[in-house]
């Protein structure tokens, strides 16, 4: 996607978010972690949001097994209620093992995105709340990962509120990997449920696809609240694509701190 294209695009995002007034601070935080859907809200003004966590990944394989260990870091700052920043940074570590003997590791840097999200509407009978996003990949931020050129990832996110405290969210993307000319379409289908006081619970389902490649997963977990500004969060999922089975365990934390509008 050319920046000329990107810049038309923002243009039509902000003209659109610019008829449409709500608050967007929500009593307790909101998160895009853990699971694939990312929120269908901005962090709010002058909000400064950070989620942080670790995945382990595994497959089995006919030959050749490999273990991903991952890091991922994501910061969000609200410039203002429906408008916000980002930043989003991984490092993964893989091992490969050949026969279940040898094996070989590699790690370094793997994304690097900086982006914005824009809030277009809030939830109004029929119609869910919707949010915006576009990232932009860095590329050649190591020797090991990344893409050889600047790519794009389009984000829509939306959400619906059920009765007794549920929910049911989406996300759909178009993205680029900066290596094919060859999109890729993801989407994540995301039921949450209550649990207990503070402890809620998700189940979800989400794919992503190449050319002829799909590949679908489902995974489910559970987010515990430190009082409104501190999530705690562990979850798991498994797939089987292409005769191999694979699966994940991930663990993390958000926070966030809201600053003081300046008195005149």
């Amino acid at each position: 996607m050319r920046v000329k294209d990107l810049r038309l695009l923002y243009i039509v995002v902000l003209s659109f978010t610019g008829h449409t007034a709500f608050a967007q601070y929500q009593p307790t935080i909101s998160a895009d972690r853990p699971g694939a859907a990312i929120s269908a809200f901005t962090v709010g003004k002058k909000v400064l949001q950070g989620e942080h966590g670790v995945t382990f990944f595994d497959n089995f394989p006919d030959s050749v097994n490999i273990n991903t260990y991952t890091t991922d870091h994501q910061l969000r700052y609200g410039l203002g209620e429906r408008f916000e920043i980002s930043a989003l940074f991984e490092y993964q570590a893989d091992i490969f093992r050949y026969d279940y003997k040898d094996f070989v590791k590699q790690n370094g840097t793997s994304k690097l995105h900086l982006g914005f999200r824009a809030s277009l509407c809030s939830e109004n009978k029929w119609r869910p709340a919707i949010a915006f996003q576009t990232r932009i990949v860095v590329p050649k931020i190591s020797k090991t990962y990344g893409s050889d050129y600047t790519a794009a990832e389009l984000s829509l996110s939306t959400l619906y509120t059920l009765p007794k405290n549920m929910s049911f969210a989406t996300t759909w993307v178009m993205a680029w990997d900066g290596n094919s000319p060859a999109p890729i379409g993801k989407y994540a289908l995301n039921f949450g449920f209550p649990i207990a006081k503070n402890l809620n619970g998700y189940i979800e389902n989400y794919s992503n696809w190449q050319a002829s490649n799909f590949q679908t997963r489902v995974d489910g977990g559970i987010m515990y609240l430190i009082g409104q500004n501190i999530q705690l969060d562990f979850s798991a999922g498994f797939g089987r694509n292409q005769g191999v089975i694979d699966y994940f365990v991930a663990t993390g934390i958000a926070w966030r701190v809201r600053f003081k509008e300046k008195s005149n």
